[in-house]
């Protein structure tokens, strides 16, 4: 893993933010770039802590030892480790949050299309990308940061921009869904097509990550030898494309990519095929295509997947809209995701096992695999990974499984259960989700006739409503109905309101629809405050949110000086909202 250097972060994301202040992005930034220089303290700590854990606790580590010590050695050296390395990503991470997602005082959030990743956010990214650069290609910036001066540098270049490339495409597809209105409002509104369209950009994800990285990769056909040893009949059941991954002798490791359709790419490194003999070669790729023979990732993507579908059904059941999106769904969600990798990295463990297996009853012979382990180990035979069992654990199961058949038996035995369990947590979890969204779809086809504008479907749907629905109704309209911000509204007033903007909207409907623009225009016609604030949640509700200065107006409205979010740019609002920004302002000044 690569330490960036910092102070080049630091400096670019300083450039970002005055790119930021330039492009007149949503808001200015409402403090100081020097907010920033304490940052520079996370240098010298996080890298005096990450070199603590990686130099003086590892003969801790031992798998010999046990008890509660050891599992608080690996607490703290899993926290000083994302520490160190995630501390540019800190300083990115708050000097994208500076340039306007979130108004200071943490009252308000800005209601933009958070949950589209956008091209346009790739000037606020690029910092960060030029130090994974630097990095790489400067050796006296490695130097100074005490990173090692390897060779292999146009390998470190091709990986990150293959991570690069990973972040663009994804930036790309989800620009280019946002950009189609209608995908946009169903995706966002209806939590079917949330769904599908999560499926969709995974696939999408799926079928190009992998054709991405074989494209970026210096990859060759092996030698004749390897070749023809790879296209024994022992390796017939599995459709594959075996390479060499050329790394400048800088990788020692084996891989095979999970690429649907099509022959799988099993990726050899240059370093490790000339330490291979031919036996150590033939059982390391019968280990490889053991992965895909036993189906490993399909069963590691069920049991993820499930286990995030189940999560989702239990807190949207047992947990309000406001405790979802509070401190306590945040801490929930971080515990889920802590006991996600704990469960992946205690199933993959066992995985590779079986895959080591696998190559023990394809070769006949354990220490073909077992030559291969310890030249790949770099000398950490004895201490396991997140998803490997440590090289000494590996050796002895194999040879174990070589004198005795049943221990092998029985870790394919204990398998079995994750094998059925998973599909049908998937399968069960996923009826119970489409059921669940089924059930919300009237309510939620409320909102999308809405935000296309089409008021009078909304009013009729909304008076076909039932008491349950209406009940939903209430819970997902607290965030969308503003009504009068500084009074908590009880469930029947809220609907009450919305009502109100339904019957609003029926009556100033053109040609069956309603935007924001006609809504202005009614607005600047009207003395009426009430009636103005009431065309103005209108238009946040229907086509509101290709509008986000919309609800820095509204905040205006509702949080008068000295309270309110003050200074807001006609600029950022629609015609001819512009010219009640401008007459709030002259108002204010008056006062």
């Amino acid at each position: 893993m690569i330490l960036l250097p910092y102070h080049v972060v630091l400096v670019a994301a300083g450039l970002g933010l005055v790119f930021a202040r330039l492009a007149d992005w949503s808001v200015a930034p409402t403090w100081p770039l020097w907010v920033l220089l304490p940052l520079l303290l996370l240098v010298p700590l996080e890298r005096r802590l990450a070199l603590v854990a990686e130099r003086r606790l590892p003969h801790f580590l031992d798998q010999e030892r046990s008890g509660p010590g050891r599992l608080v050695v690996r607490l703290v050296r899993l926290v000083t480790g994302a520490l160190a390395y995630t501390a540019p990503l800190q300083v990115q991470a708050l000097a994208i949050w500076q340039t306007g997602l979130v108004d200071w005082s943490g009252t308000h959030l800005l209601e933009v299309r958070s949950a589209w990743s956008d091209l346009a956010w790739l000037p606020l990214l690029a910092p960060l990308f030029a130090a994974h650069l630097l990095a790489v290609l400067d050796p006296g910036a490695r130097r100074r940061f005490g990173l090692p001066a390897r060779r292999g540098a146009g390998l470190r270049l091709r990986w990150q921009l293959f991570t690069w490339g990973v972040v663009l495409l994804y930036l790309g597809l989800s620009t280019i869904a946002s950009r189609w209105d209608a995908l946009r409002v169903w995706t966002e509104e209806s939590s079917l097509a949330s769904l599908g369209f999560t499926a969709a950009l995974l696939l999408l994800m799926l079928l190009l990550v992998p054709r991405l990285l074989l494209a970026l990769l210096d990859t060759a056909p092996p030698s004749p030898l390897h070749r023809r040893l790879a296209e024994s009949p022992r390796f017939a059941g599995v459709s594959f494309r075996l390479l060499e991954w050329r790394t400048e002798d800088e990788l020692a490791n084996a891989m095979v990519l999970a690429m649907p359709f099509g022959p799988r790419p099993v990726l050899f490194t240059d370093a490790f095929l000339a330490r291979l003999s031919l036996a150590e070669f033939e059982a390391v790729l019968a280990h490889e295509l053991g992965h895909v023979e036993r189906r490993h990732v399909g069963l590691m993507t069920s049991w993820v997947v499930g286990g995030a579908l189940a999560f989702d059904l239990l807190a949207t059941r047992y947990l309000t809209p406001a405790e979802l999106d509070g401190n306590l769904g945040v801490g929930l969600a971080v515990l889920f995701l802590v006991g996600v990798l704990a469960a992946v990295g205690f199933l993959s463990r066992r995985l590779e096992l079986e895959a080591d297996l696998t190559a023990l009853e394809a070769t006949g012979d354990w220490r073909g695999l077992v030559g291969a382990l310890e030249r790949s180990g770099h000398g950490r035979r004895r201490r396991s990974g997140w998803r490997h069992f440590s090289i000494q654990r590996r050796v002895d199961f194999l040879r174990a499984a070589a004198r005795d058949p049943g221990v092998g038996q029985r870790l394919v035995r204990s398998l079995r259960p994750a094998r059925m369990l998973g599909p049908l947590l998937l399968v069960a979890t996923l009826g119970a989700t489409l059921f669940a969204y089924a059930e919300r779809a009237h309510v939620e086809g409320l909102w999308i006739d809405l935000r296309r504008g089409e008021v009078e479907r909304a009013a009729e749907r909304f008076a076909g409503l039932g008491a349950s629905e209406r009940q939903e109704l209430w819970l997902s309209s607290r965030t969308r109905v503003y009504g009068d911000l500084e009074r908590a509204l009880t469930a029947e007033e809220r609907l009450a309101y919305l009502e109100d903007l339904l019957e609003l909207g029926r009556s100033v409907s053109i040609d069956g629809r309603v935007d924001a623009a006609q809504l202005g225009e009614l607005a600047l016609g009207t003395e009426d405050a009430h009636v103005r604030r009431q065309l103005l949640d209108l238009a946040l509700l229907s086509d509101g949110e290709a509008h986000p200065g919309l609800f820095w107006l509204a905040l205006e409205l509702s949080s008068p000086p000295p309270h309110g979010v003050q200074g807001v740019e006609p600029s950022w609002l629609p015609v001819p909202w512009d010219e009640l920004a401008l007459e709030l302002r002259d108002v204010r000044a008056r006062r």
